[in-house]
């Protein structure tokens, strides 16, 4: 049984492995850009690092249940990427003298209401009795948590290095 655990650990591993390869690949043909593509992906990868962190001041172990709470979270995470970037693109697009205000303002509510609805509906399941269930709250919340601060400060600092002058 443990070396099946094992296996399935291992292959939801790697599917999170997957999850970051399609992501590119999407936001690659979304932004028909590789550069925003690029730049999409370290906001997506800070909320991963930033629950392992978790996982680990929980003193839990790689579990199946924990592993698989990433790739759920990172799937809901990566929506406020996206919605940033393609607000960026309109502003920037409009000749919007500072895009990135202007993306915070169009985007910023919806992006931080959206999140903090996430992080309580998953806050909720913190609550249970089942530890597996309790992980699964904690660390969708944190990487919820993670994925909305790394794309409100992280992606526009990102995208302010690499503004055209």
């Amino acid at each position: 049984a443990s070396i099946g655990i094992g296996g399935l650990i291992n292959d939801l591993l790697s599917s999170v492995g997957m999850v970051f390869v399609v992501i590119l690949g999407v936001m690659w043909l979304l932004m028909r850009s590789a550069r925003l593509a690029l730049i999409s992906a370290l906001p997506n990868l800070v909320p991963l690092v930033f629950t392992l962190a978790a996982l680990g001041l929980m003193g839990a172990d790689l579990q199946t249940s924990n592993v698989v709470s990433f790739t759920v979270a990172i799937g809901l995470a990566v929506d406020d990427t996206i919605h940033f970037l393609v607000r960026y693109r309109q502003e920037v697009a409009a000749g919007s003298a500072d895009p990135i205000g202007r993306t915070f303002m169009g985007a910023g509510h919806a992006i931080v209401l959206t999140s903090l609805l996430l992080i309580a509906g998953f806050g909720v399941l913190a609550t249970s009795d089942l530890t597996t269930t309790r992980h699964f709250g904690i660390l969708s919340s944190a990487t919820m948590a993670a994925a909305v601060l790394a794309d409100l400060f992280l992606l526009p600092a990102m995208l302010h290095l690499i503004k055209k002058p």
